[in-house]
């Protein structure tokens, strides 16, 4: 096994895996040298076994979590391994069973729930603290060997949720209680101390498991959960409505629910992650507190969402291919990203906020209805194909700020008869204005110094009139490229000088 196989990196300890880079791999080494499994390294994988070197110290929160063929997990002798994070091996429902060695000294919360087949388990007598609710839902667990003569006081009083029979191999003559201390932390990796109580915890997720499938994560907020899907997959949804306790919701949660018609979350909703909404047809209405993180494709081809509020933490892509009709702007708004109304064909007008400066590319791309623009004045750049195939935009004026036309910005729109050039651009692109059919006559302002060949390339233009300083020669600058009309036999030009 090579370190090659992973994703990792190196500090003053030695090397930390942060995930798998071949995903190939069933039975996993970690190599010597490695002193840290990380957070969710490798989490939802289909490895069926891990051997950890004597190096290992840390497995991180998560890092094998729904690892569901995992089956055998062992240690080398003379393990360093101290800590095992919360939720490391949560999940692992092919598990059977499992001896921690010695020298382990913390094990958190949560760390082997839900690993169904866990029969029995080990518990070294260096283990100076155990958290809450370690073995919860493990209900084929009948017995947990304590190699000491008694329970530390130091453990959690739930560590044993379940009450499962406790052996302990050593006299309880052996047995001293005594607190731990230690001169630093007892894992290299920081950790979040629990928000809520373990009861509260137990509450919410119990009843979310009703209809989801959940995971816990620990949010800016609190302790919370993700949904990662619904539980039973033929279920039909037409309002979800989600408890305070839900932080998060999982990739492609929700992709497909076809009679989903209304979204509520709460404000402690901190994220909705790519594609979780994804071609929900009939979802029209979505309540989420402001400054929730809206990933990539998120409400892709939700064709009946008509309205919705942009602000900073809204992602590229977002909405391609909505049926967005009405969209407003944050104040604090400044960049339009990528892809964030591709496809919106039932967008007819925008209007930009006065903070918006940067237009990325494609960011209203094919949005076949939209009509008109009202920029902001203080956009300085458009990215390439930002307008592109608009097909119904008749008439652009340029924001008198803008600086940076890209390539192909407007290429396409077929409907456009007019375009107002601002007084701050230098250069037209190549492609800029290519197929806009209508666009008969155009006016280049003496500040335009460049225009790129095939600027304005089969635009049926009949006219060009050119501003030139009084006195200069009438005459196209030189920075206009060859081609950058489209002047030929078929498609005669005139070109007309204006002193200005």
């Amino acid at each position: 096994m090579y370190l090659e196989d992973f994703y990792y990196e190196e500090d003053s300890y030695g090397y930390y895996i942060t995930g798998l880079k071949n995903k190939e791999l069933k039975n996993v080494i970690i190599p010597e040298g490695v002193y840290e499994i990380c957070k969710d390294a490798f989490s939802e994988t289909d490895i069926e076994s891990v051997h950890f070197s004597k190096s290992v110290e840390v497995i991180d929160d998560s890092a094998f979590w729904l690892c569901k063929n995992l089956k055998r997990v062992t240690f080398d002798e003379n393990s360093k391994l101290t800590t095992v994070g919360e939720y490391a091996f949560c999940s692992c429902q092919a598990l059977e069973g499992i001896i921690l060695p010695q020298g382990v000294t913390t094990i958190y919360s949560y760390a082997f729930m839900d690993c169904e087949e866990i029969t029995e388990i080990t518990i070294p007598s260096s283990v100076t603290l155990m958290k809450a609710c370690i073995f919860e839902e493990c209900f084929k667990l009948k017995k947990i060997t304590v190699d000491m003569g008694g329970i530390p006081s130091s453990w959690h009083k739930e560590w044993n949720i379940n009450n499962v029979e406790v052996v302990l191999t050593r006299p309880a003559s052996e047995f001293v209680d005594t607190l731990p201390t230690f001169s630093v932390t007892p894992t290299k990796s920081r950790r979040t101390k629990l928000k809520k109580t373990v009861t509260d915890i137990k509450k919410e997720r119990a009843e979310l498991l009703k209809k989801f499938i959940v995971r816990p994560v620990d949010s800016d907020l609190g302790n919370g959960f993700m949904i990662m899907g619904l539980k039973n997959k033929n279920d039909s949804l037409t309002e979800l409505s989600l408890p305070s306790s839900v932080a998060s919701i999982y990739q492609e949660a929700f992709k497909g629910q076809a009679s989903l018609k209304k979204l509520v979350a709460t404000q402690k909703l901190t994220d909705i992650q790519p594609r979780a909404f994804y071609g929900c047809t009939s979802l029209k209405e979505v309540s989420i507190p402001p400054k929730t993180t809206v990933m990539r494709e998120a409400f892709r081809g939700c064709t009946s969402l008509e309205k919705f509020h942009i602000d900073e933490n809204i992602q590229e892509g977002a909405f391609i291919q909505s049926g967005l009709k009405e969209v407003s702007f944050d104040s604090k708004l400044t960049t339009i990203k990528a892809l964030m109304f591709y496809g919106c064909d039932k967008l007819e007008h925008i209007k930009l906020t006065e903070g918006i400066n940067y237009i990325s590319s494609n960011a209203f791309a094919s949005c076949s209805n939209l009509k008109s623009v009202e920029f902001s004045p203080n956009i300085e750049y458009i990215e390439e194909d930002a307008f592109s195939d608009c097909e119904s935009l008749t008439e652009i004026e340029l924001p008198k700020n803008l600086t940076w036309l890209m390539e192909r910005a407007f290429y396409g729109c077929k409907s456009l008869e007019s375009v107002k050039i601002n007084e701050r651009l230098t250069q037209i692109k190549s492609g800029t204005f290519i197929g806009c059919e209508k666009l008969a006559s155009v006016t280049i302002p003496k500040n335009i110094l460049f225009i790129e060949n095939g600027a304005f390339d089969g635009n049926y233009l009949k006219e060009v009139i050119i501003e030139i300083e009084p006195g200069d020669l009438a005459k196209v600058p030189f920075g206009f490229l060859e081609g950058w009309i489209s002047d030929n036999e078929d498609n005669k030009v005139s070109i007309k000088f204006v002193e200005k």
